[in-house]
Parts: C-alpha cells; structure tokens; sequence
C-alpha cells in the first residue's frame, strides 16, 4: 500500500481555552493513547514497535472513534 507521506500537510498549534483543550483531550486523544491494539511506540533507538495488548481490556481507538461518532 503506498502511504501519502509527500502529498500531506500536517499542523500543529496550541490549544489555549481550557475548555476546548478539555474536549480535545476527552473527545479525540484519549481513544489514541489508550489504544493497546493498533498502537505503536518509538523506543529509545528510534525503532517503532507495536504495543501489545495488555491484561486489561482492548482498545482499538480508530474502531472506538466509529462507534462514538456513529451514536450522536
């Protein structure tokens, strides 16, 4: 599969009422870090190794992101 490495933009920029930083946090990267089943982690070499699920329970956040989305 080609990926759209070149083609993409990418921003950044801060959040500063902390209301909206709130939703941000809660409504979108919540999901993303708690995700144990697509995530992945850059150790300390600078190699990415996929996160492996733990004892607790599985999260997949593109999958949980559908279904909160799917619901409003």
């Amino acid at each position: 599969m080609d990926r759209n490495f070149f083609k993409r933009i990418e921003l950044a920029f801060p959040i500063l009422d902390p209301k909206l930083k709130k939703r941000v946090i809660t409504e979108g990267l919540k999901f993303y870090l708690a995700d144990n089943q697509q995530g992945w982690e850059m150790n300390s070499q600078g190699n990415y190794q996929r996160r492996r699920s733990s004892r607790s329970k599985p999260h997949n956040a593109q999958g949980e992101l559908m279904m909160t989305l799917g619901s409003s």
